[in-house]
């Protein structure tokens, strides 16, 4: 044999000793007219023309181990556990399925639709549907599940290595629908993105950023992203209700997710509106409709989350809802969104270690400035589709965060300034009262020549506490309002003072207290 042959040869062989382990599990014997084995041994011999994939049937193995223990232990040596099922679940079949769950196997899971499965099957079948880690789905017949079970197998790893490093933004071609077998994180398609755009023009027209743009970067502007960036940004417009119906008609969700998230939707514009009563209704009916609907865990948990904001307005003592988040089995975490902020953060340090450690005589070209907003702006796209008020308005907070840090990082007066129009749009009084006192020094300029502007942003359809931010800024701007607005916010306050109570009110008011 050739030198390069053998090299060729051995390299291959290195290669196929890293191998993923599979798990073919289904019930022993035959089963109304089902042989199992011969099913198992389909799907093996399958597996096996791919040189990294490593199955293992119940009949590969005589072991002085009772079965059951043997079977189980073996579910704990391998990487994906495939399940087979028909009209029952068998005890050791059972066991398997308990150990996966147990030891957090991925679990590919197959129901032959017999019109004959026990009640053992549908309970597993809704124990499956409501959780947010395995994938099933139904098949009509087993004639060629060894192909199904290949393709899925093959799916799940090119999914997971897309998923976990962020690496393109098409789909997938899978079958997999609503209750019938999707991961369930995966409600949110990372290509749900490209139905908003690419607004990185508008994104750093409006925060005047775009000196950190770099030239030759792609736009695709997109009217639903551009709305829910000028929301962010101006507070004075937001997607309508008839957008929001075009929106879900091209994503495709599962047909009881999407009833779901509308129900979401009325809430948010009711919220962001001042009517939290009727927020709480749809909400309401909303988590009825979920719990209903077998809806995975994290939406649930999301919803309460949304329940809990509204509530802690309407009645302060009342903690129904944080009780309930509190009972929940699992944490509550937010697919997709919280990655992209992780990006955004993970973006952020990086850039703040090499600036740091830079030595004195480099001088260094280039920033990632756009790059961590544009993960912000992703997670306001999500946010959007899963219909969460919370999310939403938390997106407007993370895009302050890192404006901020980036301009201490760069010493950019412009983006502290950018960050305290957006402190005034979400109303955040200890933050904006804090942000102006430590950076006054860096933009007292620029905010006396844009006081009118920041004035025009608490009249915004959609600016949070308005009437205390226009206190605010006549406490901290009023020296630099010209005799128009100086008229125009006097006649306010004193309209504004008619509401307040008592003088102590007015005192914790202005020293920027009041949440």
């Amino acid at each position: 044999m050739a030198t390069s042959e053998r090299t060729e040869e051995m390299a291959l062989n290195n290669l196929s000793k890293f191998r993923l382990k599979v798990f073919i599990s289904s019930a022993m014997g035959e089963e109304n007219g089902t042989t199992w084995i011969s099913i198992r041994e389909a799907v093996k011999q399958k597996l096996l023309e791919c040189d990294y994939l490593e199955p293992f049937t119940i009949e590969d193995h005589a072991s002085e181990i009772p079965s059951t223990q043997f079977f189980t232990w073996k579910v704990t040596d391998v990487d994906v556990v495939v399940i087979l099922i028909k009209d029952d679940i068998r005890a050791g079949t059972k066991q398997e399925i308990e150990k996966a769950l147990e030891k957090r196997k991925p679990l590919l899971v197959y129901f032959y639709d017999s019109g004959k499965s026990n009640q053992s099957v549908e309970d597993f079948k809704k124990r499956l549907i409501s959780s947010d880690r395995v994938t099933f789905k139904g098949v009509k017949s087993f004639n060629n599940i060894d192909e199904i079970v290949f393709n899925d197998v093959i799916n799940n790893l090119i999914n997971y290595y897309r998923f976990t490093h962020d690496s393109s933004t098409k789909d997938v071609n899978n079958v997999y629908v609503s209750s019938e077998g999707y991961f369930e994180d995966n409600i949110l398609e990372k290509s749900y993105l490209t139905f908003f755009g690419n607004n990185k023009k508008a994104l750093c027209e409006f925060f005047q950023i775009s000196k950190y743009v770099r030239e030759g970067d792609e736009v695709n502007e997109n009217k639903n992203g551009l709305k829910l960036l000028e929301w962010l940004y101006k507070g004075d417009t937001f997607i309508n209700e008839k957008d929001v119906d075009d929106i879900y008609s091209e994503l495709s969700l599962p047909e009881e997710v999407a009833e779901v998230l509308m129900l979401r939707h009325k809430s948010v514009h009711k919220y962001f509106l001042d009517d939290l009563e009727g927020a709480m209704f749809d909400l309401n009916n909303a988590y009825d409709l979920a719990e209903n609907k077998k809806i995975p865990n994290w939406l649930l948990g999301d919803i309460l989350i949304d329940c809990r904001n509204i509530q802690s307005k309407l009645e302060p003592r009342n903690s129904n809802y944080q009780d309930k988040i509190i009972e929940m089995d699992n944490f509550i975490h937010y697919p997709v969104g919280d990655r992209f902020l992780k990006q955004a953060f993970e973006i952020l340090e990086k850039e703040r270690f090499e600036i740091r450690t830079l030595p004195v005589s480099t001088v260094r070209f280039g920033n990632t400035l756009v790059e961590s907003l544009q993960c912000v702006e992703n997670y306001l796209y999500i946010s959007f589709v899963i219909g969460s008020s919370t999310h939403l308005l938390l997106a407007r907070k993370k895009m302050i965060e890192f404006l901020l840090e980036y301009g201490e990082l760069y010493e950019d007066e412009n983006l502290i300034y950018q960050a305290l129009r957006l402190l005034i749009l979400a109303g955040e009084v200890k933050m904006f009262t804090k942000t102006l006192e430590k950076y006054w020094s860096d933009v007292s300029d620029i905010l006396a020549i844009n006081v009118d502007h920041l004035w025009e942003l608490t009249e915004g359809k959609y600016c949070i506490n308005s009437k205390i931010m226009k206190c605010l800024i006549i406490k901290s701007l009023g020296q630099f309002m010209n005799n128009t607005l100086f008229r125009t916010s006097t006649t306010f306050l004193s309209q504004y003072s008619q509401e307040i109570e008592r003088y102590g009110q007015a005192n914790y008011l202005l020293d920027g207290e009041r949440q």
